[in-house]
């Protein structure tokens, strides 16, 4: 019971197994349904067969049968040898109206007349008697009006009676040979279907190769040229790679800007002590650069899980998120006056993730007011015959970006000006977001006098 039971689980628990035990069952069950109805129109074949042979007989007594004034008159040799021979299995008789035997066969002179339905004149009756004489018989009833020479009508039925025992053997022998070749046929269409299943489950063995060579580290993607229902697979599953080897690049850069971005607050702590004695303004340097730390650890952190595009496209409102981002800029920036122009329409949607749009906002309206004289403007539109991507533009009043550096300072590390306070990651992350997202972005000259960044998402 238990093997059975692991052989089950061990079938369930693999494709091969689960094609090849449904292929298994739906194959017998076909298999006895056919032999079943192959084998009953076969028997109905039989008895038909029985049944003609029968009525020959009985024409064959109409033919030889003659009439006297004294009844029903039968010559002593019929045409039909097994008639002639005692208990040879083939029986014939001719009863009257009231079921007296008129005359019956040399053959039926040693057994017992059976009691027969009664047959109306002109009609037949083909059936079965079973268990007469120990032995199963199929009978053939005919009944007749014969006119005798007195003019006097005699209601007569002609009954042929014929052991089932040849009818049984060759129902028997078709069986064994219908079973036999339905068996060798099962045998063969199964070992067709395991080469069938192969030769079609190949690809995704060979994908599991490709995967466990990736693993390996032979190969860097899948690849090979799989079926057209396991292409979408091989496609997510190289998304998947090249998310998991961008996650752990990301992570690299995350603690490179990391301990590049405390080496300023680490060296002022360092020569805290060596550049003034004054206790208040130790103290109060402490805490600036202990909060700024903090501030360092909190966004690397932050950014380490941004990077790549979710698989849910959630429907964000663009204008209420651009609003958080000003309110908060505005109290990073107190000390400078700013008057932000946003042109956006209520019902601008990006579909994504909240986290990536306010990276995308965030970054660039922090370089705008960095930046910026007095005027930022912020605008957002629908993107024309792309209902799901928007168009994102953030300019400023300020000293703008030359034209040789505008594809520079997308990169890590990069800065446009390097008298003004930045980390030069700024616009390599919303780069990289814009990217994961298959979009766009255009550095140019703002109407404003100063830089204009535009983004397609």
């Amino acid at each position: 019971m238990l093997v059975n039971k692991t052989m089950a689980t061990l079938l369930l628990s693999s494709l091969r197994g689960r094609l090849l035990l449904s292929v298994t069952l739906v194959l017998v069950i076909f298999l006895l349904v056919t032999g079943g109805i192959l084998q009953k129109a076969y028997q109905v074949s039989l008895k038909t067969s029985i049944e003609a042979r029968l009525q020959a007989h009985i024409y064959g007594l109409l033919t030889a049968a003659d009439v006297k004034a004294t009844g029903l008159v039968m010559p002593d040799i019929l045409a039909e040898p097994l008639f002639n021979q005692i208990s040879s299995e083939l029986y014939a008789f001719v009863i009257d109206e009231t079921g007296h035997v008129v005359w019956r066969s040399v053959s039926s002179t040693t057994i017992e007349i059976p009691v027969l339905s009664h047959v109306d004149i002109g009609q037949r009756y083909f059936s079965a008697l079973e268990s007469w004489h120990y032995n199963d018989y199929f009978y053939l009833s005919f009944g007749v009006l014969w006119e005798l020479e007195n003019g006097n009508n005699s209601p007569l039925q002609f009954v042929v009676l014929e052991n089932q025992h040849h009818y049984q053997e060759q129902l028997n022998t078709f069986k064994q040979q219908l079973y036999f070749w339905l068996g060798i046929m099962s045998i063969v269409l199964i070992i067709v279907t395991l080469i069938v299943m192969m030769w079609s489950i190949k690809p995704i063995a060979q994908m599991q190769r490709d995967i466990q060579a990736i693993e390996t580290g032979a190969k860097d993607k899948l690849t090979d040229t799989y079926l057209a229902e396991l292409d979408g697979v091989a496609d997510n599953i190289n998304r998947l790679i090249v998310s998991e080897r961008q996650q752990r690049k990301r992570y690299k850069d995350r603690i490179g800007d990391l301990a590049h971005s405390l080496k300023t607050p680490v060296a002022v702590l360092q020569g805290l002590t060596r550049n003034t004695h004054d206790e208040a303004t130790i103290q109060d340097t402490l805490l600036e650069q202990t909060q700024r730390i903090n501030q360092i650890v909190n966004y690397q952190l932050q950014r380490t899980v941004t990077g790549t595009q979710s698989l849910a496209n959630i429907a964000l409102p663009v204008k209420p998120l651009v609003s958080r981002v000003v309110t908060a800029l505005d109290k990073v920036y107190s000390d400078k006056t700013v008057l932000v122009d946003i042109e956006i329409d209520e019902s601008i949607q990006f579909f994504g993730e909240e986290s990536d749009i306010l990276e995308i906002i965030g970054n660039l309206c922090d370089n705008a007011y960095r930046l910026c004289l007095s005027r930022v403007s912020i605008s957002a539109w629908p993107q024309a015959n792309e209902s799901r991507r928007i168009g994102l533009r953030v300019e400023d009043d300020g000293s703008g970006v030359a034209c040789d550096k505008r594809e520079l300072i997308l990169q890590r590390g990069v800065r446009a000006d390097s008298l003004n306070p930045g980390q030069g990651i700024g616009l390599a992350i919303v780069a990289n977001i814009v990217d994961s997202y298959g979009g766009v972005i255009k550095i140019e000259t703002s109407s404003l006098g100063g830089a204009c960044f535009t983004v397609v998402v």
